[in-house]
C-alpha cells in the first residue's frame, strides 16, 4: 500500500512538472520518457526508492 501511494505522488509529481514548463528542449522527450519507465519500475517494485531517487537524479543530471 505505501509503495502505491509514493507511486502516485511521485506520478503527480512528474505530471506537474511537466504542465510547469514553459520551454522543451530536444531532450525533453527522452528526459520525460526516462521518468515515464523509473515510475514504472518503481510501481512494480523492481527498484526502491533510493535506487528511483539515484536514477531521477542521474536523468536529470544527463538531459
Amino acid at each position: 500500500m505505501g509503495i502505491l501511494v509514493i507511486a502516485v505522488i511521485a506520478l503527480m509529481v512528474v505530471l506537474i512538472v511537466r504542465l510547469g514548463r514553459t520551454g522543451t528542449s530536444d531532450h525533453s522527450g527522452l528526459k520525460e520518457r526516462g521518468i515515464d519507465i523509473l515510475i514504472e519500475r518503481y510501481s512494480r517494485g523492481e527498484i526502491d526508492a533510493d535506487t528511483f531517487k539515484t536514477m531521477k537524479a542521474e536523468l536529470d543530471a544527463r538531459i
